[in-house]
């Protein structure tokens, strides 16, 4: 039973393989011979970043688990 899964998985994949291969040489042709200009493309400016201080997250130093672990045996 494993030999035939293992054989339908090879044979699955060379199908991918040569499907893929097909698409991307016909691709590749048709790139080829179409006579279309290259695109050009123009962002807009970026604005300027203003300076700002860093934030700083103390949230994990402050709050949070003070304490992991078993409860204190308390006397």
């Amino acid at each position: 039973m494993a030999w035939w899964l293992a054989q339908g998985e090879k044979a699955l994949w060379r199908l991918v393989l040569l499907v893929a291969a097909v698409a991307v040489g016909g691709l590749g042709a048709l790139i080829a011979r179409s006579n279309l200009s290259p695109i050009e493309t123009r962002f807009p400016a970026a604005p300027a970043a203003l300076p700002t201080r860093p934030r700083l997250h103390l949230a994990p130093l402050t709050g949070g688990v003070a304490r992991r672990g078993p409860p204190v045996v308390v006397i």
